[in-house]
């Protein structure tokens, strides 16, 4: 999951909002996107870039932990956790980006090589 680059809604939200409550509801967005993907439809594994994004979907999940299970690039791995937060609390596939970790094709191939 990932938010868009339009920079010019982008400055408008960072102009009424202000930079870090813009920020913030990008965040919780894509945090009730991805609870609702998991509890309503099923989905079973996830793509978070961006380390805020990344402690929001995984806090609004419910994911205490996360085990490493496939090494996708330096400094990023396939994970698996347990989303608390969602009814039978189902086991996920998570690759949570940060940073300027990966290649320019990282969450492609990331995708492609999903367990």
């Amino acid at each position: 999951m990932s938010a868009g680059h339009d920079a010019e809604a982008i400055a408008a939200a960072q102009t009424a909002l202000g930079v870090g409550a813009a920020a913030d509801a990008v965040e919780a967005v894509l945090a009730e996107v991805a609870l609702a993907a998991v509890a309503e439809l099923g989905v079973r594994g996830l793509l978070v870039a961006g380390g805020e994004t990344s402690g929001a979907v995984t806090r609004a999940l419910g994911v205490r932990a996360l085990r490493l299970t496939r090494r996708v690039d330096p400094g990023v791995a396939w994970a698996s956790g347990r989303a608390t937060a969602v009814a039978g609390e189902p086991v996920l596939g998570v690759l949570l980006k940060s940073g300027n970790f990966g290649g320019v094709d990282l969450l492609t191939r990331a995708w492609e090589e999903a367990p």
